[in-house]
């Protein structure tokens, strides 16, 4: 085929588009014409590029996923078991509040009551060692969200701490520990007209927090749990007592 007409076939044929692409439904000449290539927003390289980037953010990710330790899985599912109990006492405040009576405390003040019970039950099991390991203090620390056992103090100063830090400390768990906690109190009262199963769930949850933190060492006796038994005698005793089944 001669090379002219080729060419003249393509020029139609461009025409031909140029005008379909630059009229508008009346068949007028559209304000802005152009028959310019629209500029593609990235190049191939610059894609490839960023696909790069995003396996990366992804490997890393993984890798983060990969790098937890055993002490990191169960602080995070204590740290679920945590919530679980901070919802069921956020609950209850709002339940007594809605029925018009009045409540001792504030929301805060039974979440942070709560905070130093449960941190003095785990540093009272965490001293069946001969020092606080460091995970293990570190569990303890931030299983908390709204208050502590010894307020302005970060527990993690205790690991591996002298012989004198170590009993200062367990006496302060040992005395925070024997006292009811205020949300204990409002759950077996709510439990008490109608089974709700209040201070069951947080009698339960608590529970396995504590054996979250024996199991952070994996010489630690599991079969044996007396020590989380006495640990949280204080609700076990309340709840018999208002006739509350918990176990």
């Amino acid at each position: 085929m001669p090379t002219n007409g080729i060419k003249n076939s393509l020029s139609d044929e461009t025409e031909e588009r140029e005008y379909i692409v630059t009229e508008n439904l009346d068949g007028k000449p559209f304000e802005a014409e152009t028959t310019e290539t629209p500029q593609i927003a990235e190049t191939a390289e610059e894609y490839g590029e960023r696909d790069k980037e995003e396996e990366r953010a992804e490997e890393v990710e993984e890798k983060k996923i990969m790098e937890k330790t055993r002490a990191d899985v169960l602080s995070e599912k204590s740290k679920n078991c945590y919530n679980a109990i901070i919802r069921i006492i956020g609950e209850m405040y709002d339940k007594i509040e809605a029925s018009g009576k009045s409540v001792s405390y504030s929301r805060e003040q039974l979440f942070a009551g709560f905070d130093a019970y449960i941190q003095a039950v785990l540093v009272k099991i965490a001293s069946g060692a001969d020092k606080f390991g460091a995970d293990e203090m570190i569990f303890i620390e931030n299983i908390a969200d709204y208050g502590k056992l010894i307020e302005g103090t970060d527990l993690t100063l205790f690991t591996d701490c002298s012989k004198e830090m170590r009993e200062k400390l367990i006496e302060a768990s040992e005395d925070r520990m024997s006292a009811v906690p205020a949300c204990i109190k409002i759950a077996a009262a709510l439990d008490s007209g109608k089974d709700f199963g209040l201070t069951k769930a947080i009698f339960e949850n608590s529970v396995r927090i504590c054996f979250n933190l024996k199991l952070i060492d994996e010489k630690s006796d599991v079969k044996n749990n007396s020590d989380i038994a006495r640990a949280l005698k204080a609700i076990t005793v309340y709840a018999a007592a208002k006739g509350i089944k918990i176990k």
